[in-house]
């Protein structure tokens, strides 16, 4: 019997509410999305040991 592929689907919530397929984006797409996600882990784990990130003036900071 063949082993069965696993697949998953990875949806990124868009503007107007709906969902896209993380791998239908552009290569750069998914790289500003794996960058904001380690980013706000990294912020979040820091957080919890006491440190907080300074941002720098040239850095895009949104808060959503």
């Amino acid at each position: 019997m063949a082993k069965k592929k696993i697949t998953h689907k990875i949806l990124v919530p868009t503007k107007d509410g709906g969902y896209v397929n993380f791998n239908d984006l552009s290569e750069e797409q998914k790289q500003h999305i794996r960058n904001q996600c380690f980013t706000r882990f990294a912020d979040s784990y820091m957080g919890q040991l006491g440190y907080t990130r300074v941002h720098t003036e040239d850095e895009a900071v949104s808060q959503n």
